[in-house]
């Protein structure tokens, strides 16, 4: 039977939902019971398991922040089923005052609330904290009676609680995180079918919380899988276009060889004194553009084949620009290159290793007639300091603005007198943005080109190795 007292206090508690400014007075002059410097209370009383120890309440503890976080619990404090829950375990124990908490650290939060708030209370000032090293629910009939209670913030409420009751919230794989609270004013049994219900609800407390997560992650699932197929069609329509490309590509030398191969049975058929140097000539020919069908193929296969699973080593840029450079000797003989000192990089060796090649013989390669390539390889500011910015510089044909963006693309070319595939700064792009990082190109004071790559994780800086 409710008494006329306690009715009272219900129906001011609840009005309006007001902060509770008397339980945060109380926590400001609460002491600190005993603890055992976890921020968990190690006093050895009816609520606390007889078997706790420093070592296992620290596993306890990484379990149950594994689980706040798991669960994001900061980010579920205005769910209405949480709401609705505490809200029937106040009516059902014909409480005026009920809340779900989980546990930090060091602080007991709210996560849902009825007929009161507070902010976060220490694990030490903490009744419902004594539910986590014990699944059996605390009751007690009339906390402010009992003396090991003094001085605990919901003792120096006005009015205190008497009737506290907590009932541990346990997640499915068996890590308790936080608990099930009613309040009440006056001092009182609860009986077994609302001791039952107060059990039952937790149980339904975790299961709103699972189904919240398993939402959440069903979202994210989905998320990617649009993203996924977002990209898988644009990677199609790619793929289109690039075998339209490729099959052009390959048509004009074949057309070579083909027209070659059918002036050589015309000449064989006719006969005649100049026979064999016109089919040498033509051998000549249809030898050039199986080379370069041959170039083309390989470089096709190279892009097809770069940017996939990584092997990432501590890799010293200064010794892959050197190696760069040995495997470019001939093209390179002439170039003036300029290498600054350089940094240690988290990447793929082999894979950043082909980047360099293309740029360096990019560097050489596009030059006005008669010209001496000049080239600079250093590092500049990155965009992220946590990344290095690589810049390899050249003073030749340079690329238009307009088109800066286009020759990162597989099988586009600027500069057609010059011979190429097409499939190098594509190359670069794929092996760097697989590294997640990016690339891009800018104008060179002057004329000429600079071609900018940023690589996340600088490891060390150079060693001179």
């Amino acid at each position: 039977m409710r008494t006329p007292g306690r009715r009272d206090g219900a129906a001011t508690a609840a009005a309006g939902v007001p902060v509770d400014a008397r339980l945060d007075d109380a926590l400001a002059v609460v002491g600190s019971p005993v603890a055992d410097g976890t921020g968990d209370v190690g006093v050895p009383t009816s609520g606390v398991a007889a078997d706790v120890d420093p070592g296992r309440d620290a596993e306890r503890a990484a379990l149950r922040a594994a689980e706040v976080r798991r669960y994001r619990l900061p980010e579920l404090t205005r769910l209405p089923e949480l709401r609705a829950i505490v809200e029937l375990a106040a009516q059902v124990c014909e409480a005026p005052r009920a809340m779900l908490t989980f546990f930090t650290d060091s602080e007991m939060h709210q996560l849902a609330t009825h007929g009161f708030r507070v902010g976060p209370v220490p694990n030490h000032a903490s009744v419902c904290h004594r539910v986590l090293h014990d699944p059996a629910p605390l009751i007690e009939a009339d906390l402010a009676a009992q003396g090991e209670w003094s001085g605990y913030p919901a003792v120096e409420m006005d009015p205190p609680a008497r009737l506290y009751v907590s009932q541990q919230l346990r997640t499915p794989a068996g890590v308790p995180f936080g608990s099930l609270c009613v309040l009440d004013s006056a001092p009182r049994e609860l009986d077994a079918a609302q001791r039952a219900a107060v059990a039952n609800l937790a149980e339904r407390a975790v299961d709103v919380l699972e189904l919240a997560l398993r939402s959440r992650q069903l979202d994210e699932a989905l998320a990617e899988v649009s993203a996924s197929r977002d990209e898988l069609e644009r990677s199609n329509a790619q793929l289109a276009a690039y075998a339209g490309q490729v099959t052009h590509d390959l048509r004009n030398p074949l057309s070579a060889i083909a027209a070659s191969l059918e002036l050589m049975e015309d000449v064989v058929a006719e006969g005649g004194p100049d026979g064999p140097a016109q089919l040498s000539a033509l051998v000549v020919r249809a030898r050039r553009s199986a080379h370069r069908m041959e170039a083309l193929i390989s470089d096709v296969l190279s892009f097809a084949g770069i940017g996939g699973e990584l092997e990432l080593t501590e890799v010293s840029l200064e010794r892959l620009v050197a190696e760069a450079r040995e495997d470019l000797a001939t093209e390179l003989e002439v170039a003036s290159v300029e290498v600054g000192p350089l940094p240690h990089v988290r990447a793929d060796a082999v894979q950043l290793r082909v980047v360099l090649q293309n740029l360096l013989g990019n560097a050489a390669k596009y030059v006005a007639p008669g010209a001496t390539a000049r080239v600079e390889v250093r590092t500049e500011p990155a965009t992220d300091p946590g990344s290095v910015r690589l810049v390899v510089v050249d003073h030749g044909l340079g690329v238009a603005e307009a088109d800066r963006d286009r020759v990162f693309k597989p099988l586009e070319r600027v500069h057609t007198a010059v011979a190429g595939t097409g499939m190098g700064l594509a190359t670069c792009r794929r092996v760097v943005e697989a590294h997640g990082g990016a690339i891009g190109l800018r104008g060179t004071p002057g004329g000429g080109a600079t071609v900018w790559l940023e690589l996340p994780d600088a490891v060390l800086p150079a060693t001179g190795d």
